[in-house]
């Protein structure tokens, strides 16, 4: 007893799934789903992990200023890899000025000094 399967849409060709008006609603519906579940995940997670990250940072240099200070250092002083150009914009904008780069271990480094 064969089966035999039909394929074909009534009428001719079926239409493209995304252009077909039987389901253009439902899709409409779970782009919106998608979308807002996208959303709360980078709201809710995303963002505040990296405010948490730029503000430990931004302690950090904080209190090794603070320390450099204390213990009457002329500067501090700093290296981070050439490649790493959000890092260079931050510590240029702190005060921080290059003063030389090498190459070390296989790493372009960028080292920095920022008078005290």
């Amino acid at each position: 007893m064969a089966t035999e399967a039909h394929t074909e849409h009534p009428g001719g060709k079926e239409p493209f799934p995304p252009f077909n008006k039987e389901n253009f609603a439902s899709q409409l519906v779970w782009l919106v789903v998608f979308f807002v579940a996208l959303y709360v995940i980078i709201a809710r997670m995303a963002i505040p992990r990296l405010g948490g990250i730029i503000e430990a940072r931004s302690e950090r240099i904080d209190g090794d200023m603070a320390e450099a200070k204390r213990l009457k250092l002329p500067a501090l002083w700093l290296f981070t890899n050439k490649l790493m150009t959000e890092n260079l914009a931050l510590y240029a904008h702190i005060g921080f000025v290059e003063t030389h780069r090498t190459v070390e271990h296989g790493y372009d480094r960028v080292y920095m000094r920022l008078s005290i």
